[in-house]
């Protein structure tokens, strides 16, 4: 049994809905398959750009199945790219550190 991470930012996102913001929910590993097709097609800078347009980026279990070198790198510029400019949530089960 969870102890209801996911179902908490599923929420603040609903709720940061209803204040009118725009909000984009990911499993980990489904944007970074997400941003990896995106490169293979030459459209990864539109993709980058439609997920700069969120003010809510939600990230869901970073770290449950290992990622490639180049989807881990990819995922690493979302999060460098929303840095000071966008709000992100990031579930996890793994400690901090790791």
């Amino acid at each position: 049994m969870g102890t209801g991470k996911t179902h908490l930012a599923i929420a603040l996102g609903i709720r940061a809905c209803t204040e009118g913001k725009t909000v984009r929910f990911y499993r980990c590993l489904d944007l970074v398959n997400f941003l990896l097709e995106s490169h293979r097609q030459g459209q990864l800078g539109k993709a980058m750009d439609a997920l700069k347009k969120a003010d809510l980026l939600i990230i869901d279990e970073p770290g449950f199945v290992p990622l490639h070198r180049d989807g881990a790198a990819l995922l690493f510029n979302v999060v460098a790219q929303a840095y000071e400019r966008q709000s992100i949530i990031v579930t996890s089960n793994l400690q901090f550190g790791k």
